[in-house]
């Protein structure tokens, strides 16, 4: 059974695998970006903080992080620090915007990215 889902600029995705919960990395492609946030927020929508990756980086940016972030990371791919003391992996943008996941969450993206979930060849 394959796994292959569209992204397109409509519909927030989230992976197949987080157990349709509500603590997800999700992702939009609009325009030449890609945009992720984290499901958890609850604050203001217009304040709700989202990383923008282009377009033209996303097979780069998910490239790096199914490799765990140990390859050089170029501009425009934000970073990603894991804290092994707490499980969490935090996303870093040039602009400072934070977004920081559990271990349940990322692991879920991970395996939605090695599942092709989040391809951009299929748009």
């Amino acid at each position: 059974m394959s796994n292959n889902r569209k992204l397109n600029d409509s519909t927030w995705t989230k992976s197949t695998f987080s157990d349709h919960g509500n603590a997800c990395v999700e992702v939009l492609v609009q325009n030449d970006s890609v945009l992720i946030r984290d499901s958890k927020f609850t604050g203001d929508p217009t304040s709700q903080p989202i990383i923008f990756v282009p377009v033209t980086l996303w097979s780069e940016f998910m490239s790096t992080i199914t490799d765990g972030g140990k390859q050089d990371r170029p501009r425009g791919i934000p970073g990603v620090n894991y804290d092994a003391t707490n499980g969490t992996t935090t996303l870093t943008d040039s602009a400072g915007t934070t977004l920081v996941y559990t271990e349940e969450e990322w692991t879920a993206f991970i395996a939605g990215i090695r599942a092709d979930q989040f391809s951009l060849t299929c748009v």
